[in-house]
């Protein structure tokens, strides 16, 4: 309908001023409700794929025999001495109370009566201490020997010679924006990743209460898992080890609660690469194909995580911790 047209002081006719129309808002929300339903599809391809593991821990013992007995996209469980598992990423502790681990041995400290704040913790003097400035102090690679990529990379300890050539970047990525993300909502409470320093006094101290959530809750209830600790096996010359890519929290407190074998699962393809990893592939890493990493240089990453050689850092300087009797499944 035209606007009727009104008279001015000069007798000109003039239109009234237009009222600003109220945007609608209906085309976001129809964008909104098509990216939920595409979300909401995808979630039930994924659960009609899915297929839950085999559990192979009453077949046997073997984790390699267990890898050809089981379906390839399913993945099987099981179980591992923690003295043959393998945590914190590249740095590669050994899972066994007496195996160096900062969340072990905090967690012994506190069952001690040595450890009763973030303060006086084992965790705190490996978060001060422990902080390299690049993922090759990460990866333990001296400096002269390291080229400038190593150098100029972010401290990232998932990033193993074996992982995919794109997780290099996609993972680089995606910490970036979790720190940006956690420093919006947490203020300090952030930190790069939790398996070094520096960290602010904030997240340490909610790493320690979710360690002591973990740890209270096994201690009083028994070790009952929504879903196993999933890992990636290593191989070597026939020889198997465990490393973890999900669940390090439940293998410490299984640790200091006195567990000496604990179920695994061996899943497909993570953040640490694929889910069996053999030593004899190494001039077929992506990484050592693209001269990021040196062959020896691989191997000896590989081999300081399989033999759990890492070395004693200068946070490690209680040796009061003693191991608690062993306490099966």
């Amino acid at each position: 309908m035209k606007p009727l047209a009104e008279r001015d002081s000069s007798g000109e006719e003039t239109l009234p001023p237009r009222t600003p129309r109220v945007r609608s808002d209906r085309w976001s929300w129809r964008f909104v409700g098509t990216q939920l339903g595409r979300l909401r599809w995808q979630v039930q391809q994924v659960l009609k794929n899915a297929r839950p593991p085999v559990d192979l821990r009453n077949v046997t013992k073997d984790a390699l025999e267990a890898y050809y007995r089981a379906p390839r996209s399913a993945g099987f469980v099981i179980d591992v001495n923690l003295d043959r598992m393998r945590t914190f990423g590249s740095l590669g502790f050994s899972c066994a109370p007496e195996g160096g681990s900062p969340f072990a041995k905090t967690l012994l400290a506190y069952e001690q009566g040595r450890c009763r704040t973030y303060q006086d913790s084992p965790l705190r003097r490996f978060y001060e201490t422990w902080q390299p400035a690049n993922l090759a102090e990460t990866l333990l690679i001296v400096p002269a020997q390291a080229g400038d990529q190593l150098l100029g990379l972010p401290p990232i300890p998932w990033l193993v010679p074996w992982s995919g050539g794109a997780d290099w970047e996609r993972w680089i990525g995606q910490t970036r924006t979790q720190v940006a993300r956690r420093t919006r909502r947490l203020g300090d409470g952030y930190a790069l990743n939790r398996f070094c320093g520096p960290v602010s006094e904030r997240y340490g101290e909610m790493r320690l209460a979710s360690l002591l959530k973990v740890y209270r809750s096994i201690r009083g209830g028994g070790y009952r898992p929504a879903s196993h600790i999933r890992a990636n096996l290593l191989v070597r010359e026939g020889e198997c080890r465990v490393l973890i890519s999900d669940g390090n929290h439940r293998a410490a407190a299984l640790a200091a609660a006195g567990f000496d074998t604990i179920p695994v699962w061996v899943a497909g393809k993570d953040k640490y690469g694929p889910s069996v990893v053999w030593r004899g592939d190494v001039s077929s890493w992506p990484v050592v194909r693209s001269g990021l990493l040196a062959q020896d240089q691989a191997l000896a990453i590989f081999d300081r995580i399989f033999d759990a050689n890492s070395p004693l850092p200068a946070w490690d300087d209680s040796r009061r911790e003693s191991s608690v009797p062993p306490r099966s499944l």
